[in-house]
């Protein structure tokens, strides 16, 4: 989740239940994300095609 959806109600009380339901116990950072997202530019990320990556400390592994 992100703070683009901030106009939802109760938004900080969903972040926080994202937090505790992530096997990471945080939200994932703006700088990860661009870390991650350098990795998939470089040469060595050149076989790495049509993957989605899930930047959300595991919160999509924990299901419905």
């Amino acid at each position: 989740m992100t703070r683009a959806a901030s106009v939802i109600d109760r938004f900080d009380e969903l972040l926080e239940q994202t937090k505790q339901r992530a096997p990471s116990r945080r939200l994932v950072t703006a700088d990860e994300v661009g870390l991650a997202t350098a990795a998939l530019a470089c040469d060595f990320a050149r076989i790495v095609t049509g993957e989605t990556l899930y930047m959300d400390g595991g919160y999509n592994i924990m299901g419905g």
